[in-house]
């Protein structure tokens, strides 16, 4: 099990588990699914005003990095990884 703080500083991000992992959103009143799936429990961070997450492989084996907005709960791809891309660099201060 991962957890995050989400930054709204009252609720937490849990990725389980299962398979496929998915992300739940904990507080202190309620446990609901944020994400009904991610490729690895740890394959996610908290941002701002969103999430960064790693998506399940497709079937053709490329896998997104993808953005999850906390308000809208709607994902956007941020960038598709093909099978050969075996490293994903971390870049500070992305915006």
């Amino acid at each position: 099990m991962y957890v995050a703080e989400a930054l709204d500083s009252r609720s937490w991000l849990v990725a389980t588990g299962r398979r496929p992992p998915r992300l739940m959103q904990v507080d202190s009143n309620d446990t609901r699914e944020f994400l009904p799936a991610i490729a690895i429990p740890s394959g996610f961070a908290a941002a701002r005003l969103g999430i960064y997450y790693l998506a399940p492989p497709a079937s053709d084996g490329r896998s997104e990095i993808r953005y999850c907005d906390f308000l809208t709960r709607q994902s956007r791809t941020v960038v598709t990884l093909d099978r050969e891309d075996s490293t994903v660099m971390q870049v500070e201060n992305f915006r």
